[in-house]
């Protein structure tokens, strides 16, 4: 395709500082186009049933290409799969900005019902908490809900910092799923160092379970074994300070 290349770049400095190598290239390309299909596909299930999902174009390469596919030739997958597959989850939280408010909307595709809660978190970029916010819900089944609508400066936020919104459902039952916004565009935060703590737990001869957190936020997080073809249930995820994320 004529102009491929350059598009790349065009898309990525909307977003993005533009890289200076080639293997920084390849991360920031693919975590770039994971936001874009996220904000669509969450858009479209935020409008059930006036919109009931979206259609992947397209899941995997036939030969060794740069495209739009989720997969690439050697069948690895690439970031947009995971953020993809988080977008996709049957029970799924995901945060919208509107002006000055964050909104906090809730899909549930299962055919039952679901109650916990619905914590909205205001973070500097540094992983400080400034403000948090709870509120108990009763999730209908095969439903997209509005449970929280928040002002971001009632919230604690102005532009004099860095920060970023963080929106956590915890479903009775033990599950956890979040999303999290920054409140300006990344190529204009200076994200700071973080620490990063690894636990490793053996299940089985050839499966494990990875705890991870970090003291500060991470973006988009790639897991790598050095030397081996390892597979994961997630990848490529944002990292809050209040959350341990737990990777197979």
């Amino acid at each position: 395709q004529v102009g491929g290349p350059e598009r790349l770049l065009l898309f990525l400095s909307m977003h993005f500082r533009l890289p200076s190598t080639l293997e920084r290239f390849v991360y920031l390309t693919q975590v770039n186009q994971g936001e874009a299909l996220k904000t669509g596909i969450e858009h479209w299930r935020r409008r059930k049933f006036k919109t009931g999902g979206a259609l992947i174009w397209q899941l995997n390469d036939c030969w060794p290409v740069a495209s739009w596919s989720l997969i690439d030739y050697y069948n690895e997958p690439k970031a947009s799969y995971y953020y993809v597959k988080r977008a996709f989850d049957p029970l799924n939280i995901s945060l919208l900005i509107k002006g000055e408010e964050v909104e906090v909307w809730v899909v549930n595709d299962f055919l039952e019902s679901k109650s916990g809660k619905v914590r909205l978190l205001l973070y500097s970029i540094d992983g400080k908490k400034l403000a948090e916010k709870e509120v108990e819900v009763s999730i209908k089944p095969n439903s997209s809900t509005l449970f929280l609508k928040q002002n971001l400066k009632e919230l604690g936020y102005d532009k004099s910092f860095s920060g970023l919104v963080a929106g956590v459902l915890e479903v009775k039952g033990g599950y956890t799923r979040y999303d999290v916004v920054l409140l300006e565009k990344l190529k204009y935060i200076e994200l700071p160092k973080p620490k990063l703590k690894l636990k490793i737990e053996k299940l089985s001869e050839k499966k494990y379970r990875l705890t991870i957190s970090a003291n500060k936020f991470v973006k988009s997080c790639e897991v790598r074994l050095k030397g081996l073809n390892a597979t994961f249930s997630d990848n490529f995820f944002d990292l809050i300070p209040s959350i341990q994320k737990e990777v197979m």
